[in-house]
């Protein structure tokens, strides 16, 4: 928590004005920053007290917290937390796991289009990342990237039937105000 502390003691950060996240002792953030960084996807210090806070770990190894949510207005940076943790999923956290499935949705359908966009332009521009790609899937709705080993990165407009019968290890729910109440 300290490096939190520091983060968010940077001038150019404004500390949210409500912040609540479980004490943890690890962060899988990071590694997530570090990849960003090194592909040229430079947080600035609130995106990273984000990435830091949504991949915090307990002791036991396992996410502090099983949701996360960041609001805060139009155009101030959640797209940029988001395609460092997709990155990191695609490449850090799915080495781990056979068959790992990421998810990142949105309401609108050119919503998550531009996200895929965002993130395909990363994996294409960078030598390490592009080699362990298998497929790139840029079909109207089959958005997504798949590794060669397996670890598949999807990117699905919210509809009625859209990603029914997935199991994912990560649902990211981009715009999420427009989630219907039993979601």
């Amino acid at each position: 928590m300290l490096l939190m502390t520091l983060l968010l003691s940077e001038r150019s950060v404004v500390a949210p004005r409500v912040r609540s996240v479980p004490e943890y002792s690890f962060t899988s953030g990071v590694e997530a920053v570090e990849l960003a960084e090194s592909v040229g996807l430079i947080p600035d210090a609130h995106q990273r007290a984000a990435v830091y806070d949504i991949l915090a770990e307990g002791d036991d190894g396992k996410w502090s917290s099983f949701e996360s949510a960041v609001v805060e207005p139009r155009q101030n940076g959640k797209g940029g937390i988001l395609e460092v943790i997709d990155l990191a999923d695609l490449f850090l956290f799915s080495v781990a796991q056979r068959d790992f499935l990421s998810i990142h949705t949105a309401h609108e359908f050119k919503t998550a289009q531009e996200a895929f966009r965002r993130v395909l332009f990363w994996v294409e521009n960078n030598d390490w990342l592009r080699k362990k790609v298998a497929k790139v899937r840029t079909s109207h709705g089959e958005e997504g990237i798949e590794l060669l080993s397996g670890a598949r990165l999807r990117f699905l407009a919210r509809s009625n039937g859209s990603g029914r019968g997935f199991s994912a290890d990560r649902l990211t729910y981009d715009e999420a105000y427009d989630l219907p109440e039993e979601t």
